[in-house]
């Protein structure tokens, strides 16, 4: 007799016509506002009255890059890394990692491995209607093995700001400072590495983002070059969900490489 009951219970909508095709319990020939988001209340007439989409969100994004410099030794090397970034969001904070791994040939050698694992904390605080600031701070795990045994964790301290001149362009620019706790040998010293970028971006009518940016890096080991860049940067919305972002970069110094570049395919949920 259950089973009876159950069949009824799903034929009984179709043999009175009933479509809702938005589910959001208004049928379809008194919804005044089809294809309402799943999350949203909604009137006698099918219309938002109350949006209560979460303020929980998470990304995914993979990517995978060339350069001709191994940033780690500072080597003039034929490098590629691959990268995972995952990302939750909840209202303005953000928590963030990313692990990578990488491979270097300098023509007489090989060597790959993991790169150091990064966990950052950030606080997106906007200060006007064109103007926000990000302050935050990270710890980055030494995954990366230099083959002297003296890894340490550090630690770092950011903050970044984006200024919105108009609708289609906008500024951008940060700094972060990094605490390097890794332990002097007879050949390597270490010192606190420190790094800034700025740039302008622009957004077209389709969306899409395209920017230019300068990088200057001072690295981890004393008496050596900074590293200094230029290069363009695009982002690309797929889907509502999907994104595509990346960078080319030209070395401005020899620490840095002549060229290299990244892309990225993520996925927001």
């Amino acid at each position: 007799m259950r089973g009876i009951w159950i069949v009824l219970l799903m034929i009984l909508p179709q043999l009175h016509a009933y479509s809702d095709a938005d589910w959001d319990g208004v049928e379809d020939r008194f919804d005044r506002c089809p294809q309402t988001p799943l999350s949203d209340l909604v009137n006698l007439e099918g219309c938002t009255t109350l949006k209560t989409q979460s303020a929980l969100h998470y990304s995914l994004i993979s990517g995978i890059g060339y350069s001709q410099v191994n940033y780690a030794s500072q080597e003039k090397a034929d490098t590629t890394n691959i990268s995972l970034e995952a990302n939750i969001y909840y209202n303005n904070w953000q928590l963030q990692g990313v692990i990578s791994r990488y491979s270097s040939d300098t023509g007489t050698t090989n060597e790959t491995g993991m790169e150091d694992s990064v966990l950052n904390l950030l606080y997106q605080w906007p200060l006007s209607e064109q103007m926000t600031i990000t302050p935050g701070i990270g710890i980055i795990f030494p995954t990366y093995k230099s083959g002297y045994e003296n890894e340490s964790t550090d630690y770092s301290a950011m903050l970044s700001v984006e200024y919105q001149f108009s609708p289609t362009i906008y500024g951008f620019g940060g700094y972060t400072y990094t605490w390097v706790n890794d332990t002097d040998t007879p050949i390597v010293k270490y010192q606190n590495n420190n790094s800034f970028y700025a740039g302008l971006g622009y957004v077209a009518k389709s969306g899409q983002e395209w920017n230019c940016h300068y990088n200057s890096n001072k690295t981890i080991y004393r008496d050596s070059e900074s590293s200094r860049s230029i290069g363009i940067g695009f982002f690309r919305q797929l889907t509502p969900h999907w994104f595509l972002d990346g960078n080319y970069d030209y070395g401005l110094s020899d620490s840095a490489g002549d060229h290299s570049v990244n892309v990225r395919l993520g996925y927001y949920f």
